[in-house]
């Protein structure tokens, strides 16, 4: 399944004309009005919405729409890191926005600088990229419930080469902070935890009952057969 994320100016607005051109990617939320819909995503979806397993042409895809402002504050400040933590691993940008790529750029520098904080003194280019691939995991609460407690090994092994052209601009940056790995590894937590919780709150109220539930049964299978494989 593709991912896509849709960086919209007005959100309510995008929202409002795509339930009149695609209101089967909808669940419930479909007869909300679209100012509610993206009330919803602000106060407990930490600003992105989603539509799980839609179904297109050339197969199923999930995507996400957030607003420009709220992209790009997370960006910066990691306020949720819901995007944040998608842009730490390679993606296509199909639309290079000069803002948006400026704050992602900023986005991968932070990452590497709380991972150079993490990690012990001595690490390998594995332990480097699967630290920036499990920021945005840390405190997760969906992490071994319905997330492969390996997922971000998998990503790192299924990406390496890509994962190392992302991130060689940065790897200049060499600073050492002795005593801040619990600090870092805190407060990162925190932020993920409250915006995952809020996340998966959401994704079950938008998703739908039926859509929702055959979303996490596939979700926990995968979790679940990660972790027999692990064994």
């Amino acid at each position: 399944m593709i991912d896509f994320i849709f960086v919209v100016e007005k959100p309510a607005s995008w929202h409002y004309k795509n339930l009149d051109r695609h209101r089967m990617h909808y669940s419930f939320a479909a007869n909300l009005h679209s100012s509610m819909m993206t009330s919803l995503s602000d106060r407990l979806g930490a600003g992105v919405y989603f539509n799980p397993k839609v179904q297109m042409p050339h197969g199923v895809i999930k995507y996400g729409v957030v607003g420009m402002d709220d992209l790009l504050r997370d960006l910066w400040t990691w306020d949720s890191l819901i995007v944040a933590g998608r842009l730490h691993k390679p993606v296509h940008h199909i639309v290079r926005d000069p803002a948006v790529m400026k704050a992602a750029a900023a986005n991968l520098n932070a990452a590497m600088a709380a991972s150079l904080l993490l990690l012990p003194k001595d690490f390998s280019t594995k332990d480097l990229l699967e630290c920036l691939c499990g920021l945005s995991y840390r405190g997760d609460v969906r992490v071994g419930i319905a997330e492969d407690r390996d997922k971000v090994r998998r990503i790192v092994k299924g990406s390496f080469e890509a994962l190392q052209e992302l991130y060689h601009p940065h790897t200049q940056m060499v600073f050492k902070q002795r005593g801040a790995h619990d600090i870092v590894h805190a407060a990162i937590s925190r932020i993920v935890r409250r915006s995952s919780l809020r996340q998966a709150l959401l994704g079950g109220l938008t998703a739908g009952a039926t859509k929702g539930f055959t979303y996490l049964s596939a979700k926990v299978r995968k979790c679940w057969k990660g972790s027999t494989d692990a064994v």
